[in-house]
């Protein structure tokens, strides 16, 4: 589907994605020295595309062009791969300080957010990337939740965040109803002072998609701040023992037992929220639950461009995915298959 992008991109060039405002003379940033002088020339492109993609369609025609450009300048992955966080975050800094007008802030959030895998509001226009945190991981579930993403997507793309930063559940699990209407606050406040447009569904979106409905108040369109817990607005179903640990559902009391009472020790979510996959997962890894591992399958092979792949499924997909999250959160293109073929050695003929 993504491919009719290119259709209604129109007649546009690799050439025609000139940075806004170029002047001669810029200096080009340290990592961006290190790249040859073509393949430079088509990530410019991407990040020039990338800075305006309105959502993921978009983005993934942007994708398409990088990978024409490859093919003009017959560069494979190797050459020209896919930009580590480093370099995609020099790359949106650089669009950055060329370009001119009232959207360019807005402008180089996007493009960091779509280009970098993890960690992209420590890319900043003084510093590059850093190490991320769980409240890092925090915020990128939110801006999912608030985009109106499915709730399965939203949930892979926190996981692989938290595998991206190198943190476990136990230090960094599903945030907490207050922490969850803060995040979701946040994203309407940043909403509010970009466009202004669809933040009142947003709201609602990342709301339901982080705690339940009405969780955190009427909501900031309503004058009710919404960035409390809500008091006792909350209307989610209250914890009880009415399924197994090892099975998804509603939240568990930790008075069920032992087994609830360490997960929900080691993430308050599943007692407070919903007790969701990661909560199963959770109870998998503590002996007391009695649940059986999951079997590490994938759901097609990585030569085969398809759907995301579960990071867990295999140590090929976990460092696919730490260097590229757009394939476990959005789509396994070709870039992915690519990235198997230079990470791990697949032969994919």
């Amino acid at each position: 589907m993504h491919r009719t992008v290119i259709a209604i991109l129109g007649s546009l060039t690799v050439a025609s994605f000139v940075a806004c405002g170029e002047e001669e003379g810029t200096q080009v940033p340290a990592a961006l020295r290190e790249l040859e002088p073509d393949c430079l020339e088509c990530l410019e492109a991407l990040a020039e595309c990338t800075s305006t993609a309105r959502n993921e369609m978009h983005f993934l025609g942007c994708r398409d062009l990088f990978q024409a450009c490859q093919d003009k300048m017959s560069l494979g992955p190797e050459e020209c791969g896919r930009p580590s966080n480093q370099v995609a975050c020099e790359l949106c800094k650089e669009r950055q300080d060329k370009c001119e007008g009232k959207e360019c802030k807005t402008e180089f959030s996007v493009c960091k957010t779509f280009l970098m895998s993890r960690d992209q509001e420590r890319c900043t226009e003084d510093a590059g990337p850093t190490a991320g945190t769980c409240d890092t991981c925090i915020e990128t579930l939110a801006a999912c939740g608030f985009s109106g993403e499915d709730a399965s997507v939203c949930d892979n793309t926190f996981s692989t965040c938290r595998k991206a930063n190198k943190l476990d559940a136990a230090e960094c699990g599903a945030p907490a109803t207050e922490a969850a209407c803060a995040a979701c606050l946040d994203q309407h406040t940043a909403c509010e002072a970009s466009s202004g447009e669809g933040c009142a569904a947003g709201w609602s979106a990342c709301v339901a998609t982080l705690a339940s409905e009405g969780a955190c108040g009427e909501g900031p369109d309503q004058g009710s701040g919404g960035g409390g817990a809500g008091g006792g607005s909350n209307t989610g179903p209250e914890p009880s023992c009415t399924h197994d640990a090892c099975e998804v559902g509603d939240p568990m009391s930790a008075s069920c037992d032992d087994c609830i009472a360490a997960v929900c020790d080691l993430d308050p979510y599943c007692c407070e929220t919903a007790y969701d996959e990661t909560c199963v997962a959770e109870a998998q890894s503590i002996a007391t639950c009695g649940c059986a591992a999951p079997e590490e399958t994938c759901a097609h092979d990585v030569c085969q461009v398809g759907e995301i792949l579960d990071p867990t499924c295999s140590s090929c997909v976990e460092s696919v995915c730490q260097a590229d999250g757009f394939c476990c959160t959005t789509t396994w293109d070709a870039l992915c298959v690519s990235n198997a073929v230079e990470l791990c050695g697949s032969s994919c003929g």
